[in-house]
């Protein structure tokens, strides 16, 4: 009997570290390198030689987290797919180490209002905030694209500032942030999805000259804008793009000739429905095609000359 125990005892260690034995958690301070891993309220696990954030649903995450930097001598490098999805976060400290987020790693994070996120993020996944409780965000200069629905329906978001890095914007974006007020534009940007305002509230916008078409719903439902300045040469605006903006008074276009409008065949076209016929567009001196629908519906200015 005595000799069995010892035989017990002696395997265990190694049956620790087996497959199966994988989802054993280590309480925190435990010191060792066993992964999976729980440390604060955060699960982490080891993914080649880099330690990945992982969604663990046994695991409580509420108030102020700090992500660690590295864990068992491994670097903490990216937050994975649902990582802190609908969890009670308040706010969360990333570390330089990280370099991606996966998709909706912070969706559906209602009371999430502050985050950092380190310009040595390089990819952010979709709908990675989105639903989230965040009043304003950073996003690092380390990324190049803003994806799909990335902050979508999050309600009390203000402001958006993007870096000069970013050059495409995905399709829904920041849509339906009704709080929406303040964001830049950066001048680099060539590619914007469909529906990326909706229903925002800023009261002017300047698209650079990277832009050269206005996607479908882009501005819809914007009732606070005012005014639009687009720099580039528009060749097309798409289904519904401005339908609903009740305020617009100025458009900018920077065309010598009339842009094709979506659905613009027979009277009020969709493109611009509910917009009031008080609006003054502005364009090009000597441009040409503005005497037919839908801009005959409004005033047409030729002193854009930018």
């Amino acid at each position: 009997m005595f000799k069995k125990l010892i035989l017990i005892f002696s395997i265990l260690p190694i049956l620790a570290g087996c497959s199966g034995f994988m989802n054993t958690y280590l309480t925190d301070g435990d010191g060792t390198t066993a992964f999976p891993y729980v440390l604060n309220g955060v699960a982490y696990d080891l993914v080649g030689s880099e330690v990945q954030v992982i969604r663990d649903d046994t695991v409580t995450t509420t108030g102020n987290v700090s992500v660690e930097s590295e864990i068992g001598g491994y670097p903490v490098t990216s937050l994975g797919s649902s990582a802190f999805y609908g969890s009670g976060l308040t706010s969360i400290t990333i570390p330089t180490s990280v370099t991606s987020i996966a998709n909706y790693a912070f969706s559906n994070c209602s009371s999430l209002a502050s985050i950092t996120l380190p310009d040595t993020i390089t990819s952010i996944g979709d709908e990675a905030f989105s639903y989230s409780g965040l009043t304003s965000i950073t996003w690092p200069s380390g990324t190049t694209t803003v994806p799909y629905q990335a902050l979508y329906d999050c309600d009390s978001l203000t402001t958006v500032v993007l870096p000069a890095t970013v050059t495409s914007i995905g399709d829904e974006a920041f849509g339906l942030c009704e709080l929406l007020d303040t964001i830049n534009i950066p001048s680099g940007l060539t590619s914007l999805g469909n529906l990326v305002f909706q229903a925002n509230s800023f009261t002017s916008i300047t698209l650079p000259a990277g832009i050269t078409t206005v996607p479908s719903g882009t501005f819809t439902n914007c009732t606070s804008l005012t005014s639009v300045t687009m720099e580039g040469v528009i060749t097309a605006i798409g289904f519904s793009s401005f339908a609903d903006c009740t305020s617009l008074a100025d458009l900018y276009l920077n065309n010598s000739a009339a842009p094709t409008v979506a659905d613009s065949s027979g009277g009020a076209p969709d493109s611009f429905l509910n917009v009031p016929g008080t609006l003054n567009v502005h364009t090009n001196t000597g441009a040409s095609g503005f005497g037919a629908v839908p801009w005959s519906g409004f005033t047409v200015s030729y002193d854009y000359n930018p």
